[in-house]
């Protein structure tokens, strides 16, 4: 007989799912943020005092006075990084969205400036001075660089033609993007550990090595490859 649908119980198995999937959004939003923090407290402030010298501290061999343009290429990379972590927490944050619309395009300009910085100053650092991992890590790298600026260039191109959807698809591909540089040493972290550095050297430049430089950009630049809650 016609009426109210009848709703249907949700059952403990769903309820645990989404409890669980709400706290592994917390845990990325939480960790990410945390993440973009740290680079521009240590890497960028240590630009801005004018002793990048420290950034050898963390990754050997990173600062080099031969090499200055490769400096400023990469300090441009980790400013511009730390605030695509912090803002794309905040980017993709129904709430604010909806109730404060002007915010989140204000924050939005910003946001996709630092993700196009972020590509370049990778890059040049990349095409002067070449990653630690040799050709093979260079290729993968600038490959996701690349792919960082197509996507935040798609993101503004269809915001700025209303084409909401398809600009929500391109954000949230880069935020994935953009939290791959956190995932990739949470990656590196545990196979470390739970190999005993098994296909790993030094010179980044083993079978481990070689198949987490493509494993990640490879997840993010897919189609539909990341679906994030509304």
């Amino acid at each position: 007989m016609p009426g109210k649908p009848l709703s249907l119980p949700t059952s403990p198995n769903h309820w645990v799912f989404n409890r669980a999937a709400q706290l592994l959004v917390a845990t990325v939003w939480i960790s990410a943020t945390l993440f973009g923090l740290y680079i521009l407290a240590f890497y960028f402030a240590a630009l801005l005092q004018g002793n990048p010298a420290q950034w050898n501290e963390m990754l050997p061999g990173l600062y080099d006075t031969r090499t200055e343009s490769a400096t400023l290429g990469i300090g441009l990379h980790f400013a511009a990084g730390g605030v695509i972590l912090v803002l794309g927490c905040i980017q993709l944050i129904t709430y604010i969205r909806t109730t404060y619309p002007s915010v989140h395009r204000w924050l939005g300009r910003v946001y996709i400036s630092a993700a196009l910085l972020t590509a370049v100053g990778g890059l040049i650092f990349i095409f002067i001075k070449g990653t630690i991992g040799g050709l093979v890590m260079d290729i993968a790298f600038a490959g996701y660089g690349i792919a960082m600026f197509a996507a935040a260039w798609l993101t503004y191109r269809h915001a700025r033609a209303q084409q909401f959807e398809e600009h929500r698809a391109w954000a949230i591909r880069m935020f994935a993007l953009a939290i791959g540089s956190w995932l990739y040493r949470i990656d590196y972290g545990f196979g470390l550990l739970f190999t005993d550095g098994l296909g790993h050297s030094a010179s980044f430049q083993g079978p481990f090595d070689y198949f987490m430089d493509f494993f990640l950009p490879a997840q993010f630049t897919g189609r539909g490859s990341i679906h994030w809650p509304a």
